[in-house]
């Protein structure tokens, strides 16, 4: 369609100069033409722009590398006497047991909530009574798997610790390092913690 008005407007400029020059021959109107077709018409540039983008980046992916490589050193530090365990950051509404094994393990509350009934959670090695119970930084959430198949002296359990709390606006940040799958000693007795 541009195309068509190029060469519409084109023609229009030849006749014009031919009225007003009627000693101009037709090879050059011809050659006038296609000098006026070449200047008009439209060549699309190479944008600039995504060039810009992929620098930009680039650039933070490298302030990124540098600023993950610090972290990487402080988690390879925390996490070096044991490679089963993975670092959780995230933010919970309070520190009550049953939000932090759902954040920490990444299983739905109903599903904490039948571990619940279960007499399946412990903290510090003690049965939860209460899933609404208030941990503090330092506390150990056991979620009892089952007995161990080599040693039934044992038990498989999902733990998760809490490292950190940080305080932020309408919730916390937590730091938990969570053990999928861990064989430790049964517990020794059936004590109870409730609320503190």
């Amino acid at each position: 369609m541009w195309f068509n008005k190029t060469i519409f407007h084109a023609k229009n400029v030849v006749r014009q100069r031919t009225f007003t020059n009627l000693a101009v021959g037709t090879s050059t109107l011809h050659n006038q033409l296609i000098r006026h077709q070449q200047q008009n018409q439209l060549i699309r540039g190479k944008s600039k722009k995504a060039n810009r983008n992929q620098q930009g980046r680039r650039q933070d992916e490298d302030e990124d590398d540098d600023d993950d490589g610090k972290d990487q050193l402080d988690e390879f530090d925390e996490l070096l006497t044991d490679k089963n365990s993975k670092l959780v950051k995230t933010s919970v509404g309070s520190l009550r047991a049953d939000l932090i094994v759902k954040a920490g393990l990444g299983i739905a509350r109903n599903k904490v909530e039948t571990l619940f009934y279960e007499s399946k959670i412990r903290v510090n090695g003690k049965k939860l009574l209460k899933k609404s119970a208030q941990l503090d930084v330092g506390d150990e959430v056991d979620v009892v798997k089952g007995p161990s198949p080599t040693n039934p002296d044992h038990l498989i359990v999902s733990r998760v610790e809490i490292l950190a709390a940080n305080p932020k606006s309408e919730s916390i940040g937590v730091s938990l390092r969570r053990h999928k799958s861990l064989i430790i000693e049964n517990y020794e007795s059936d004590a109870v913690i409730g609320d503190r």
